[in-house]
């Protein structure tokens, strides 16, 4: 291995492992030969990959309960979603951040353009039109 794809490697080494664990690992990586380097970068790919198809799942399954939540406690109520989002927003105390109250709410990216969607032409448009994620 040339010492530049022993520097690409390294660098790469640091961003999978931050991505797999929220952590950059240091070890001593410069004493490694490059067959247990190879082997690294392999462990740490593969255990970013993983991380990165949990944390899908569980956006997943937050956006779903989510919105389950909601979609109940309007027909609960006999009001709209947007009502139901309102009110829950107010029980939250987030009346006037929508990309907040996303945000606590463990909704992701997409999950955060769908409720900007069912929102859109709501008495909550105006908070859709705040947002830094508009559908």
């Amino acid at each position: 291995m040339t010492p530049q794809e022993r520097a690409d490697i390294l660098a790469t080494i640091s961003d999978l492992t931050k991505s797999a664990t929220g952590t950059r690992i240091r070890k001593n990586y410069a004493a490694m030969s490059d067959t247990e380097l190879d082997a690294e970068y392999k462990f740490w790919w593969d255990a970013s990959e993983r991380a990165a198809r949990e944390e899908q799942e569980r956006f997943t399954r937050e956006k779903a309960a989510y919105f389950a939540r909601i979609d109940k406690m309007a027909a609960d109520h006999g009001v709209s979603f947007a009502t139901a989002v309102r009110w829950d927003m107010q029980a939250q105390g987030i009346e006037d951040d929508l990309d907040f109250y996303a945000y606590e709410n463990g909704l992701n990216i997409e999950a955060t353009l769908k409720l900007s969607e069912k929102l859109r032409g709501s008495d909550l448009d105006h908070l859709v039109r705040r947002s830094f994620l508009t559908a």
